[in-house]
C-alpha cells in the first residue's frame, strides 16, 4: 500500500490549516505540492475517484473555504463565478448526456479538486491575506527547483521524478515518456508533457520578472557564498534554461508574448505603450506565420524530422477533426470519447480538446471565462487612474495580464491536463482577487480571523 503515500501531502495540509490558516496551508504545502509532484500517480480506491498528490492536498483546504463561503456566507460573488460555475456545469451535462453516470464520480471529483477549489483558493487566499509576494517567491523557486532536477532528464532522457515515484506505485505505469528532440529529453519534470514544463516555467519568469522589478528578493542565496552574481540572477538564468530544455517553441512564443504585454505596465504612458507592444505582436505574429508555413512546406505530419513533423501534425489537426466536432456541436462526445482519426490519437490543441469534449457552445464558455477575466484584470490596470491605483499595482496587474495571454497562446499546442488545469484556474481567481481587492498586497493586514487555529472556523474573505 505504498500508494498511500499520496494522502500525507492531504494531512499536512490539514494540519497547517487547522493550527495556521487556510491561506498558509494554501500557500506552504499545496502550492510546492502542486508544484514539484506528479499528479498522475494516484491511489486506487474501489467504488470512489483514485486521488492523487494535488487533489489529495487541497481537499481540506477546499473544504474549509467551502464552509466558510456557504456556511458563513463569507463570499462575495462576481460576473467571472457565474462563467466559471457555467462552464464547469456544462461539463457535467455534456457528460452525462454522452456517457450517462459511468464516469461521473471521476469527473466531479476532478472539476472540484482541478478547477473549482484552486479557483475559489485563487480568489480569497492570495491577495486578502498579504500573501501575494510570498505566494510568487514559492511560485518561483519551486518551479526553479524542478528546473535544476529536470537537467538529468534533459542530458539523459530519464525523469528523476517517475524514476523515484515510480517504484512506490506498482503496477502504474503512466502515459508520459520523455520525448527526444535535438538528441535531447524535453524536460517535463512533474508536469508530464515538455510543453506543460515550459508553460508552467513561463509562468514563472513573468512572476520573477515582477518581483525582481520591485526588489522582492535578497540579494544572494544563503549558499551562494562569494559568487558573483545576485539571487535574482541566478534565478533568471536557472528559469531560462529549465524553458530552453523543454524544446517546447509554442510556450516560449506565448513567454515572449506574456512578456510584452507584461511591459506596458512599467510605462507612464500606458495608452502608446500598449499600440507599440500590439503592433510588435502583429508584425511578429506575421513574420512567423509566413515563415512557420515555408518550414512547413512540404513536410509530413507522420514522417521525417521530428520537430518538423510536429509542427506539421498540429498545423493539420483541426480540419481532421473539424467533421467530428460539427456531428455533435451542441454536446459535444464527452470526455475523451469521441471518434479518433487514424494516426492522429493526441489533440495537441486545447481548443480543439474543448470542442471535442463539450462540443461549441463548452467553447464559447471556456473562451467567454477567458476573456471575462482577461478583460476585467486588463480594465482594472489600463482605465484604473493614478489616485486609484498606485504604479507598482498597475505593474502587477499588467504582469498577470501576460501571464493570461501566455497561457492562452501556449494551449493552443496542448491540451490543458491536470496540472494546466489548476494553475488556469487559480490564475482567474487570483486575478478577480485584484480586481475587487485595490489595496496593495504588501499593505494589507493579514485579518485577525485567519490566525484562528480551529478546522474548519478560518477564514475565507473574498
Amino acid at each position: 500500500m505504498t500508494e498511500a503515500i499520496v494522502l500525507v501531502p492531504g494531512l499536512w495540509s490539514w494540519w497547517v490549516a487547522s493550527r495556521q490558516s487556510l491561506a498558509a496551508a494554501f500557500v506552504k504545502v499545496y502550492v510546492p505540492v502542486f508544484l514539484i509532484l506528479p499528479n498522475y500517480y494516484t491511489l486506487e480506491i474501489d467504488h470512489f475517484p483514485d486521488p492523487g498528490f494535488h487533489t489529495a492536498c487541497i481537499l481540506p483546504i477546499g473544504i474549509g473555504m467551502s464552509w466558510k463561503a456557504l456556511a458563513k456566507r463569507d463570499w462575495k460573488f462576481s460576473l467571472l463565478d457565474f462563467a466559471v460555475l457555467t462552464y464547469l456545469c456544462w461539463q457535467v451535462v455534456c457528460e452525462y448526456y454522452n456517457v450517462g453516470m459511468t464516469t461521473m464520480p471521476d469527473l466531479i471529483w476532478d472539476l472540484v479538486n482541478l478547477a473549482l477549489f484552486p479557483y475559489m483558493a485563487g480568489k480569497t487566499l492570495i491577495e486578502q491575506t498579504g500573501l501575494r509576494t510570498e505566494f510568487a517567491r514559492r511560485f518561483v523557486l519551486s518551479v526553479l527547483f524542478v528546473c535544476v532536477i529536470s537537467v538529468y532528464e534533459f542530458r539523459l532522457g530519464v525523469s528523476l521524478f517517475r524514476m523515484a515515484l515510480g517504484p512506490l506505485f506498482p503496477g502504474e505505469t503512466p502515459q508520459w515518456v520523455t520525448q527526444l528532440r535535438w538528441g535531447f529529453g524535453r524536460i517535463a519534470g512533474p508536469y508530464g508533457h515538455a510543453i506543460s514544463m515550459a508553460v508552467f516555467v513561463g509562468v514563472a519568469i513573468l512572476l520573477h520578472r515582477w518581483l525582481t522589478r520591485a526588489g522582492l528578493w535578497e540579494r544572494s542565496f544563503k549558499l551562494s557564498g562569494s559568487l558573483p552574481f545576485s539571487k535574482a540572477q541566478l534565478i533568471s538564468f536557472g528559469l531560462l534554461a529549465g524553458i530552453f530544455m523543454t524544446l517546447s517553441r509554442g510556450p516560449w512564443i506565448g513567454a515572449v508574448c506574456g512578456a510584452i504585454l507584461a511591459g506596458v505596465g512599467l510605462r507612464p504612458d500606458r495608452r502608446r505603450a500598449l499600440i507599440r507592444a500590439l503592433l510588435i505582436l502583429v508584425v511578429g505574429g506575421t513574420i512567423l506565420y509566413v515563415a512557420g508555413k515555408a518550414y512547413l512546406s512540404g513536410a509530413s505530419a507522420f514522417e521525417g524530422v521530428e520537430e518538423q513533423a510536429s509542427a506539421a501534425y498540429r498545423a493539420i489537426l483541426i480540419s481532421q477533426y473539424e467533421d467530428i466536432v460539427m456531428i455533435s456541436p451542441i454536446f459535444g462526445w464527452g470526455r475523451a470519447n469521441w471518434p479518433l482519426v487514424q494516426g492522429m490519437l493526441s489533440i495537441d490543441n486545447n481548443y480543439l480538446f474543448v470542442a471535442l469534449g463539450t462540443g461549441l457552445v463548452g467553447l464559447g464558455l471556456l473562451v467567454a471565462t477567458f476573456l471575462s477575466g482577461l478583460w476585467r484584470i486588463f480594465a482594472d490596470g489600463f482605465f484604473g487612474n493614478d489616485e486609484s491605483l498606485i504604479p507598482s499595482e498597475r505593474v502587477f496587474r499588467f504582469t498577470l495580464v501576460g501571464i493570461l495571454v501566455s497561457i492562452a497562446i501556449s494551449t493552443g499546442t496542448t491540451y490543458i491536463s491536470a496540472h494546466l488545469y489548476p494553475l488556469f484556474f487559480m490564475l482567474l481567481g487570483w486575478c478577480e482577487a485584484c480586481v475587487l481587492t485595490r489595496t496593495a498586497a504588501s499593505d494589507v493586514p493579514v485579518a485577525e480571523e485567519y490566525a484562528t487555529s480551529s478546522y474548519p472556523q478560518m477564514a475565507v474573505v473574498a
